[in-house]
């Protein structure tokens, strides 16, 4: 399996390339899905006996981006159990610094598929004529799978000056985008507690700055997700206030993209390769809400992530990625509508039109209930 690194030095040249297919092409407001074959794919499975026999399906070639994050582990298990060869895929993962950096090269074809965070940046690179398509889960919040939360500082929380959403008043929240889902969620804590952003002071940080920022008492409350969560409580830097998922149940932290080109060009390679990344969402839930080949997903895991702590893996919350892999579009309705409200977001976007699961749906199909 090749591997290749591809860092923020690439960005620039990359967007200025989209952006020249952009003009080419003409610009739009979003991603219509894309077109399937009017013939079912041919898959890699043998035919049924008394009938004629497939050809072999065509070993395609792709580029798929992740970040190193946990969320990452169905691509890294497809990867190490085989799933993709079975699919004939041959995957070259690429290790990207942020979601954003994907964007450019998942819009020039220069990659195929990718994942991430939605922010709005994210639906503004849409309003420009970038052409992305959202198909899978990636990462979500919910009662077992917290894994995004607020914490706070420990003080605050053990004399009882921090309760409830009313408590956040006048404190100095962190958040590491302020354009970005945690912001979403944030207004959407604020709302509970009858407040808004003129009643706290939010700042930008990075999040491992945050538990500096704990440690010196430079802010109050802090958006995190594992594995810092659980390195913040083990050096008493702050302690777990509340859950993303007590302000938005089930909220939609992370998805796949599919870069049009491929979607629309090579649907076949598009089903099977999903089919593949459906398997390994599944043994991901299966390791770690079911506790069934735990070990050996967590070796994976250690190679491929930066939780490289064998022991850590017992301590986080997981990231919770729907077995099925379906979309909780509410959720990204959601943070879509409050981008919107704020300004942040210039160009009508329809979600509809970025939103394409006929190929999670094959999957789905191709490997039956979960």
């Amino acid at each position: 399996m090749r591997k290749t690194t591809f860092g923020k030095h690439h960005f620039a040249a990359l967007l200025l390339a989209s952006l020249l297919i952009v003009s080419a092409c003409g610009a739009g407001g979003g991603t219509a899905p894309a077109a399937k074959s009017e013939n079912p794919p041919t898959g890699v499975q043998p035919a049924a006996a008394g009938t004629a026999k497939s050809e072999p399906a065509k070993t395609v070639k792709l580029k798929v981006g992740h970040l190193k994050s946990i969320s990452d582990a169905p691509i890294y298990i497809a990867i190490e159990k085989g799933y993709f060869k079975q699919q004939n895929l041959d995957v070259e993962d690429v290790a990207f610094e942020t979601g954003a950096d994907m964007i450019a090269p998942l819009t020039a074809g220069q990659l195929d598929v990718g994942g991430g965070g939605i922010s709005a940046g994210f639906y503004n690179a849409l309003g420009r004529g970038f052409d992305i398509q959202v198909v899978a889960d990636k990462g979500r919040v919910g009662s077992s799978s917290d894994y995004v939360v607020m914490m706070a500082r420990k003080d605050l929380v053990d004399s009882g000056k921090l309760k409830s959403f009313e408590d956040l008043r006048s404190k100095k929240i962190a958040v590491v985008s302020k354009t970005g889902s945690n912001a979403a969620q944030l207004s959407v804590a604020l709302k509970k507690g009858n407040l808004t952003f003129k009643d706290v002071e939010v700042v930008e940080m990075t999040f491992p700055n945050m538990g500096t920022a704990f440690g010196s008492g430079a802010i109050d409350v802090g958006f995190i997700p594992e594995p810092f969560v659980s390195r913040f409580v083990q050096s008493n830097l702050a302690v777990k206030w509340k859950g993303v998922n007590d302000v938005i149940p089930e909220a939609q932290t992370g998805v796949l993209f599919y870069s049009s080109k491929f979607a629309k060009e090579s649907p076949d390679a598009a089903d099977r390769f999903m089919t593949a990344y459906l398997k390994g969402v599944r043994d991901y839930n299966d390791a770690f809400f079911k506790q069934k080949g735990f070990d050996e997903i967590v070796n994976i895991l250690t190679k491929y992530t930066t939780v490289k702590e064998t022991a850590l893996y017992k301590q986080m919350v997981p990231a919770g990625i729907d077995p099925s892999g379906n979309i909780n579009k509410a959720s990204l309705q959601s943070d879509y509508d409050w981008y919107k409200s704020e300004g942040l977001i210039k160009t009508d976007v329809d979600l509809s039109k970025v939103i394409n699961t006929s190929f999670l749906e094959h999957a789905q199909k191709e490997l039956g209930k979960y």
